[in-house]
């Protein structure tokens, strides 16, 4: 991910990215919506972890550089978000389920459109790096000023 320089003042620098999230649960009721957040997970330079048992032959025999970003649901403690589809009963019971787990609370999201699509940003997570020049020798572009 490219980094954005922001402005700041004399004497520090600034930075601003979008970096992916890192391991997304996928559970859709439908192989539309499953491939819909297979999709936003992807673009977003994250690993899809599917939950959806009837949805997974879709993605039995997928290239193995795509393969390793698509993996069948293993409980991975290590996830960091989740996209739902279905109905209020089954969310129910997701939600319940992964506010029973320990670590990180992991937020859920649900299509916010009828078109079934997820928006990339909810899969991103902002970083920025302010860095002190003066405290590392200072900023050497003011010494060529004058």
């Amino acid at each position: 991910p490219a980094a954005i320089p922001l402005p700041g003042p004399v004497g520090e620098t600034n930075f601003y990215q979008l970096v992916p999230r890192g391991k997304i649960l996928c559970v859709a009721a439908s192989q539309q919506y499953a491939l819909a957040q297979v999709a936003a997970t992807l673009a977003a330079g994250n690993t899809a972890i599917l939950r959806s048992p009837e949805i997974l032959p879709a993605f039995q025999n997928l290239p193995e550089p795509l393969a390793e970003f698509i993996k069948p649901d293993a409980d991975d403690p290590d996830m960091d978000a989740a996209l739902f589809q279905g109905d209020p009963a089954t969310l129910s019971t997701l939600l319940a389920q992964l506010a029973a787990r320990a670590g990180k609370v992991i937020p859920v999201f649900a299509p916010p459109r009828e078109d079934g699509l997820y928006p990339v940003e909810f899969l991103m997570t902002e970083v920025v790096v302010s860095t002190n020049t003066a405290a590392a020798g200072g900023n050497a572009s003011l010494m060529t000023i004058g």
